[in-house]
């Protein structure tokens, strides 16, 4: 049974949107659980681009706002309704609703996926959107399999090395851009054969040069790598433009696409996991290509709630390696 009483956490909230130090840290409550809901005890969130976005406001939500999609740790009760979870089940979630910056937190439980005994917490948080954003731009929307060139921007990324290491397990011509010598040796590594490294958004050339163009690209880049990554892609090729890291991409003509009968795609992971079953499946296909080795637990960077408006800073200037997570 759930208890009636509300629980005192602690959480990252936005007043205003800005920079890093737009984020502030405050005491507050996680209420009972309602009908359909879970109430987690969360031990490692997850940090990623989308939180930046909503926190500068390049994402419309209402303020105030507590930032954060995903987190992991134990169900602390459940409300009416709710079957398949217990007290005590060590789990995971990703949901469309911010609010994962905190200690405490009622999510429904259509949200929420077991993990197995062989993920860990911090793990799970750094993988499971990261994880199932890699898989759904590797089979539904890019469909990359053997001889697919692949272009991946920040490829040293929580996403982008998910992307190199799974893409060259299906025979994939793997490139990745990345911003320093100490990432283009970490993406080699997982799997990026060809690194380009490079610090003004200039790669086009490079990559019309090793493989001619390529078949798709993943770009979590935006507006400033808009022209070069219309040159970097070979006719026909698909553009899927997942981020907006250096600003908002400005609207695209559709003649910009005509030349070489391209294709551009601006994908959102929640349509990819619209019901508990989607969202299942795509977490266990995850799980079993970590287990399989297909890919590899990326660098996982750790700092604390207080410290949040760090990590954001960190995640903006390229200085990090890998994924980044928040221990409540």
């Amino acid at each position: 049974m759930p208890s009636a009483l509300p629980l005192p956490t602690r959480r990252v909230v936005v007043d205003r949107h800005g920079g890093p130090e737009a984020l502030r840290l405050e005491d507050a409550e996680a209420p009972a659980p309602r009908e359909g809901e879970v109430r987690i005890r969360q031990r490692a969130v997850g940090v990623n681009f989308i939180d930046v976005y909503l926190r500068r406001g390049w994402i419309p939500a209402p303020l105030p706002l507590v930032l954060g999609m995903e987190a992991a740790g134990s169900v602390l009760d459940i409300g009416p309704q709710v079957a398949g979870l217990l007290p005590g089940d060590r789990v995971a979630y990703l949901g469309p609703v911010p609010g994962a910056y905190c200690g405490v937190r009622c999510v429904p439980a259509s949200w929420v996926v077991r993990l197995p005994a062989a993920i860990e917490d911090e793990a799970a948080a750094a993988l499971l959107l990261k994880g199932i954003t890699a898989d759904y731009l590797l089979r539904d929307l890019g469909q990359v399999r053997r001889g697919t060139r692949l272009l991946v921007h920040a490829a040293a990324g929580g996403v982008g090395l998910l992307l190199c290491a799974w893409a060259r397990r299906l025979g994939a011509t793997v490139l990745g851009t990345v911003s320093s010598e100490e990432k283009a040796r970490v993406a080699r590594e997982h799997g990026c054969e060809h690194v380009i490294v490079t610090r003004d958004y200039r790669f086009a050339d490079a990559v019309q040069r090793l493989c001619g163009g390529v078949d798709v690209l993943v770009d979590g880049l935006g507006d400033a790598a808009r022209d070069e990554n219309l040159a970097a892609l070979a006719r026909r090729g698909h553009w899927i433009s997942l981020g907006q890291a250096s600003g908002p991409l400005a609207a695209l003509a559709p003649d910009a696409l005509v030349a070489k009968s391209l294709s551009f795609s601006r994908p959102v992971v929640f349509d990819y996991v619209a019901t508990p079953a989607q969202l299942a499946e795509r977490a266990q296909r995850v799980w079993d290509a970590l287990a399989e080795g297909s890919i590899r637990l990326p660098p996982i960077e750790r700092h604390s709630l207080e410290s949040a408006a760090q990590a954001h800073a960190r995640l903006e200037s390229r200085a990090t390696l890998g994924a980044l997570v928040l221990l409540p």
